[in-house]
């Protein structure tokens, strides 16, 4: 596995979006990434490092101790996080692409869009008529593969950290307390 250099990172390519496209490899020798980069997957983090909002992380990324993350970064899956890693937003893990789900946590995920959806009854019609709620510029709260069959009206279930937890285990996502 390539090892970067912080000069080597300094110098990879911003995309027109300005996003910087980082490959798999080895970061450890790096600390503070910014904000809008993408890695690869496999990608090793060290330490201490601090990365921005926005960031988004391959499947089997593996970070040291104390790292920080930005708002909105997302994680693949089977990614590992060490001790003391800390997130701006706790509920953040919340807010990752998470993809497919089980549909126990589909259908808690998409209970809790509803509920903090203005018009929560748009998701029964969303039931029938495959009109999503969220096409009226309202932006979603958790980003999921939802399941129109499995939808059944209610309240959300689960405690946030529960449901984090109930995540970080389906996605194998690993979490050192």
């Amino acid at each position: 596995m390539k090892k970067f250099t912080q000069k080597e990172f300094d110098a990879m390519e911003v995309s027109e979006y300005g996003i910087k496209q980082c490959p798999s490899g080895d970061y450890s020798d790096i600390k503070n990434f910014g904000e809008w980069c993408s890695f690869g997957e496999w990608c090793s983090f060290g330490e201490q490092c601090s990365f921005g909002k926005r960031c988004s992380f391959g499947e089997s990324c593996s970070f040291g101790e104390q790292c920080s993350f930005g708002e909105l970064c997302s994680f693949g899956e089977q990614c590992s996080f060490g001790k003391r890693c800390s997130f701006d937003y706790f509920p953040m893990l919340l807010r990752t692409q998470l993809g497919y789900m089980s549909d126990k946590l589909t259908l808690e995920l998409m209970r809790r869009d509803a509920w903090s959806h203005p018009k929560p009854e748009l998701f029964d019609q969303w039931q029938i008529t495959g009109i999503c709620p969220y096409q009226l510029g309202i932006e979603r709260l958790h980003f999921f593969q939802e399941s129109r069959e499995l939808w059944i009206p209610g309240k959300p279930e689960m405690k946030d950290s529960d449901l984090i937890i109930a995540i970080c285990k389906e996605k194998n996502w690993k979490i050192k307390y």
